[in-house]
């Protein structure tokens, strides 16, 4: 859908196409790749300006209690939620 939507491919970033992002020219970002830490680095402090004025939304797609956590990972394992999942202690 990103590529679709978003004109300039530089902006998408994935942690799990990597073949697809190569080959569409999109970022495939992941922890083993050492230009994964320099981007992160480089990306952090918006990141975290963003975050404290509010412009970072985050979707949310539900939340679990820490001791349901299988329940979440179950969940993970059989589709996309459509948002991230939060596992409150």
């Amino acid at each position: 859908m990103s590529l679709a939507l978003v004109a300039d491919r530089g902006r998408i970033v994935t942690i799990a196409a990597a073949d697809r992002a190569r080959r569409d020219g999109f970022t495939h970002i992941a922890g083993a790749l050492p230009a994964s830490k320099a981007f992160r680095a480089s990306v952090r402090a918006d990141l975290v300006q963003w975050a404290a004025s509010g412009r970072l939304v985050v979707p949310v797609a539900r939340s679990y209690a820490l001791a349901d956590a299988l329940e979440a990972t179950e969940l993970l394992m059989g589709q996309h939620p459509g948002g991230k999942l939060v596992l409150q202690p």
